[in-house]
């Protein structure tokens, strides 16, 4: 369904144009240095990039840098990027967070720091978040239907539990209460104070490569973007990890881009976000988005919504939305999410998924209001919810995927939806769909609009019952049958389908 178009990866090894080096702990480094010498670094990676040309590659030394990059200018082409690379054996660490110093105790093992000038929303001690008491970001007070985006968890410094921190905005004052009531002097305290490490913009053909991004406070404004945001076209990201941002560890826009082997976990909403559209049109789906050419291979995105973001607005592991066009996720992890692990969502299209592994999620892979995608090859295990859930959907081949275990195996269903009314030509076959918790299959049946629907070639089992199917035409997903046979003579669906034994030994170990 999606055409690749050849891109070069050049490892940050690779010769460039020209080197720029950063090392924050030389005791020479100074952003006046033209950075061109190992013996004369910039200290900060701003600096470097700021003199960067296409082609030129910057070698960040080890260690934790605390900066917001802005990218002033893109690179040329393919082979002629600009780089912004891990020196060869060295851990990048690059934070949108700041230290916290000065503690004072405030009584019942609170503390406080005065004078604090950033509404913080994230706070960490020796690296774990704490949670985050009263309602201080936007999406506090934004809501869907009658769910607040982003629910609070009391109102003041005087509901703070134990490993929490609330922070007062007209006082300017910062609280927090460690698990143990010690003193957080003692400790290594940061709080979230910048909106992004990188922002969004339109610079073109750049490569990250080898880096650790965490931290930010988007939500404190609130945009639903990244720690990071890639943005133009033909960028390479590549072995980086994108953990404990506020709300997107990486937020994805614009065409040709190469995502490779990266981790985006325990991120404060997504862990990778996706937007099909652009400033022109508002960020909002139109029709006939020309495909995006964008291809995210070997990642992970799992364990996060750690704030506890509504899952059903958004939240979970990766989400495309507003008109994702031509998008192929290959070999991609998606464990723990509280929310979907893979979620499409708003008019998308040519959309693949294969190869992956989603895991203990709220709902495995989700395709909601869209047109056309496929979904094969895929283990989708243990998730509360639907393994496989087509939304209001159509255009939709599920094939050779492996589901066990969830909540719901497929199901296509999601009507009626005004904005999306049709259910069509979605196609099940050469499943294996075992252990389903309450059912394994459910689909909606109310022509004209879900002409087309097909499944066949299936293969179920539950352990010790029978099949529990749901053929319904309300939202209900209630059991209409209980063996394929029924459902075959009923429908003319599952026809070539079997109903067999457990298909590995009792012994098996859990994937």
């Amino acid at each position: 369904m999606l055409l690749i178009t050849a891109i070069t990866l050049l490892p940050c090894g690779m010769a460039a144009a020209g080197d720029l080096y950063v090392d924050a702990g030389h005791r020479r480094a100074s952003d006046r240095n033209g950075g061109t010498k190992r013996t004369l670094p910039c200290r900060t990676i701003s600096a470097a990039v700021a003199r960067a040309g296409p082609g030129d590659t910057v070698w960040i030394a080890g260690g934790t840098y605390r900066e917001t990059i802005t990218l002033p200018r893109s690179g040329r082409g393919p082979r002629s990027r600009i780089r912004l690379c891990a020196a060869p054996g060295a851990e990048v660490t690059i934070k949108g967070s700041d230290p916290v110093t000065g503690w004072l105790p405030q009584g019942r093992g609170i503390w406080k720091r005065n004078g604090w000038p950033v509404n913080s929303q994230q706070l960490f001690v020796d690296g774990a978040p704490l949670s985050q008491t009263g309602a201080t970001s936007p999406f506090n007070t934004i809501r869907r239907g009658n769910q607040p985006i982003l629910p609070t968890r009391g109102k003041g410094a005087g509901d703070m539990a134990a490993g929490s921190f609330f922070y007062d905005v007209r006082e300017r004052v910062l609280y927090l209460r460690l698990s143990d009531g010690s003193d957080p002097n003692r400790r290594l305290v940061e709080a979230s104070v910048r909106d992004h490490i990188i922002p969004a913009g339109d610079a073109s053909f750049i490569e990250l490569r080898n880096l650790k991004f965490s931290h930010s406070n988007i939500s404190s404004v609130p945009r639903m973007m990244g720690m990071v945001n890639v943005g133009g076209k033909s960028w390479v990201v590549a072995g980086c990890s994108f953990t404990y941002g506020d709300f997107a560890g990486l937020n994805i826009t614009g065409e040709g881009h190469r995502i490779i082997g990266n981790v985006c976990n325990h991120n404060g909403n997504v862990g990778i976000s996706l937007n099909g559209s652009d400033g022109a049109h508002g960020w909002r789906p139109y029709p006939g988005r020309p495909p995006q050419d964008i291809v995210l291979e070997g990642n992970e995105t799992s364990y996060n919504n750690y704030r506890g973001f509504y899952p059903f607005f958004q939240g979970g592991g990766l989400k495309g939305a507003n008109s994702c066009t031509g998008i192929r996720i290959s070999r991609h992890t998606a464990v723990g999410n509280n929310g979907t692990g893979l979620w499409f969502d708003i008019f998308c299209r040519e959309i693949t998924v294969e190869a992956s592994l989603v895991k203990r999620n709220l709902r495995g892979i989700e395709f909601e209001i869209s047109d056309g995608a496929l979904l094969a090859g895929n283990l989708i295990t243990g998730n509360t919810l639907q393994g496989i859930y087509i939304s209001a959907s159509s255009g939709v081949t599920v094939e050779n995927n492996t589901l066990t275990g969830n909540g719901y195996g497929i199901v296509v269903h999601g009507l009626p939806r005004p904005e999306h009314p049709e259910l069509r030509n979605n196609r099940l076959r050469n499943n294996i769909i075992a252990e389903s918790v309450t059912a394994e299959l459910v689909i909606y049946h109310h022509p004209p609009e879900t002409a087309g629907n097909s499944s066949d070639y299936n293969r179920y089992y539950r352990r010790g019952g029978s099949a529990r199917i749901s053929w319904t035409h309300t939202p209900r997903y209630d059991i209409t049958h209980h063996t394929l046979e029924s459902f075959s003579r009923e429908t003319g669906l599952e026809a070539h389908s079997r109903w067999d034994g457990p298909l590995l030994p009792e012994t098996a170990p859990t994937p």
